[in-house]
């Protein structure tokens, strides 16, 4: 592929202790090799056929990210931020296409489904907003200042399914440091999502600690 992709941002202090940012970058996701050309798999159990896309393109995508940044005093930091994503021919597995469009006949499997990998048309547009919050209390007295605390949450708005993209996701940790003892209490939170583009596959949610 002979593309151009341009990336870039700016900074700006909008006061002493408040930071805009504002950035934009291009980039290619090139199809996997087993989509493009792998191997027929049939499944007897299931009835399913599933078939490579020799013809499958590349996504292309555009990610906008806009955010602010309040630095506190004397050290930790508040932030909000905003993206979207636009992918265009983005790649989708596991979608159901007629036999003749991969190059086999009605009556070959009969009854059975056939999936490819396939391009969604026009433009599929992910959005998020970011809220994180991270200090150190360096401001208690005495050994309470080796406390800390960081914490973010994701929350994504998409135009459609998404395989592996939770809506909502959650990180938090807690820390303490002091006289060369460190300690770190770290967790996460994942909403529900969909582990493959197959129709009869659930969803999961993942949570640890």
């Amino acid at each position: 592929y002979d593309d151009w992709f341009l990336s870039g941002g700016i900074k700006y202090d909008l006061t002493d202790n408040l930071v805009g940012q504002f950035a934009y970058s291009q980039s290619i996701l090139r199809p996997d090799y087993g989509n493009l050309g792998g191997v027929v798999a049939v499944n007897d159990d299931t009835q399913i056929v599933s078939v490579p896309n020799a013809l499958l393109k590349p996504e292309h995508s555009t990610k906008y990210f806009a955010g602010l940044q309040y630095f506190l005093e004397p050290s930790g930091v508040v932030g909000v931020s905003y993206y979207r994503l636009d992918i265009k021919d983005m790649q989708v597995t596991g979608i159901t296409v007629n036999p003749e469009d991969v190059g086999y006949s009605a009556s070959d499997y009969p009854g059975y489904i056939f999936r490819s990998a396939q391009n969604a048309p026009g433009i599929s547009t992910n959005e998020g907003v970011i809220l994180e919050y991270d200090q150190q209390f360096s401001f208690l007295p005495g050994a309470l200042r080796g406390f800390g605390m960081r914490a973010s949450l994701t929350m994504i708005d998409p135009d459609g399914e998404r395989v592996n993209m939770p809506k909502k996701a959650a990180n938090w940790g807690l820390r303490y440091s002091h006289s060369g003892f460190d300690l770190q209490l770290t967790g996460n939170w994942q909403d529900k999502y969909r582990t493959s583009a197959l129709s009869n596959t659930s969803t999961t949610a993942n949570n640890g600690i």
